[in-house]
């Protein structure tokens, strides 16, 4: 209750309570616990190591795919290329491949798409069997009565009709929904896990290379691309009007609210839109051209 009201507080004077980036993983990671390991495997410590792993192997495989000078190829620290940028989609294919390629057995599991199960066992060795869509093909059910009305439904359809029917108290209603509540998370963990990779990205490349490696990492996975550009160094990258039309150029926006000092050691956060940013980076630019062009008067002046 307390943190909350602090939090409201901070909100309102246009500060965040900041979490580090291992913070934001260690929540992520508490999601696909709850939701999708506990009460599953019986392994559970193991599988979460697994997910950790994996997120450490990305992290490095993309690190060494976009090293260093390749990103400044990219998004340099100068404003000295457009602001749309190209990447070879054939390139990443065949090197995301052959890194998939090398996983175990465990990490590509959790890298598939989201199935539905084949066959659902119930009571007294009752079936229900769907296809890969989630449509009944076959029933194995003692009501016959049953076995017609839900043949060839959808599983979301399947479970509306049960739900009504037995005022949501039914063995049958129970595992079917627990079968589509499993599966619809299972559809949001590839976002979720590519979103704690991108803070590993953050994490290890540092406020330069971190966040235009993040960045690219976003675009060529099809994620988020704000999560990078929250992270930026407002203070230090002298790349940073570039980055951010870049940035704006691949469909971001201008109210997207960036931490201004992530990186000092602070507790809570102020913050500031991309537009404000970039709207000062010209303010100073103006102001340093026209002092440079007084100097440049008065030096003209003396000598004459």
């Amino acid at each position: 209750m307390r943190d909350s009201v602090i939090n409201k507080i901070l909100e309102y004077f246009g500060y965040q309570k900041k979490q580090s980036f291992d913070e934001l993983i260690v929540s992520l990671t508490e999601w696909y616990y709850t939701n999708l390991v506990m009460d599953v495997y019986s392994d559970e410590i193991e599988q979460i190591t697994i997910m950790q792993d994996l997120i450490i192997k990305m992290t490095k495989w993309f690190t060494e795919l976009y090293q260093d000078e390749a990103l400044l190829k990219i998004i340099p620290i100068d404003n000295s290329i457009g602001h749309n940028i190209k990447f070879d989609n054939e390139f990443l294919s065949n090197a995301y491949k052959s890194f998939y390629d090398n996983l175990l057995f465990r990490e590509k599991h959790l890298l598939k798409n989201a199935q539905y199960p084949k066959i659902v066992s119930l009571e007294n060795n009752e079936k229900i069997y769907l296809d890969k869509e989630g449509y009944i093909t076959k029933l194995n059910l003692k009501d016959q009565s049953l076995n017609r009305e839900l043949i060839n439904r959808k599983i979301e359809e399947a479970v509306t009709i049960l739900g009504i029917k037995y005022q949501h108290n039914n063995y049958i209603y129970d595992k079917l929904r627990k079968v589509l509540v499993y599966y619809q998370r299972e559809v949001l963990f590839p976002k979720i896990f590519l979103e704690m990779v991108i803070y590993n990205i953050l994490k290890e490349g540092g406020p330069i290379m971190g966040t235009r490696r993040a960045f690219i990492f976003a675009i060529l996975f099809n994620h988020n691309i704000n999560l990078a550009i929250k992270y930026i160094d407002v203070t230090k990258d002298k790349g940073l009007d570039n980055f951010l039309r870049i940035y704006l150029a691949s469909g971001g926006n201008e109210d997207l609210q960036c931490f201004i000092d992530y990186y000092d050691h602070k507790k809570f956060l102020k913050t500031k839109s991309v537009g404000e940013i970039l709207r000062e980076i010209k303010s100073n630019e103006s102001n340093i051209k026209e002092k440079c062009e007084q100097k440049e008067t008065k030096l003209s002046l003396i000598k004459k």
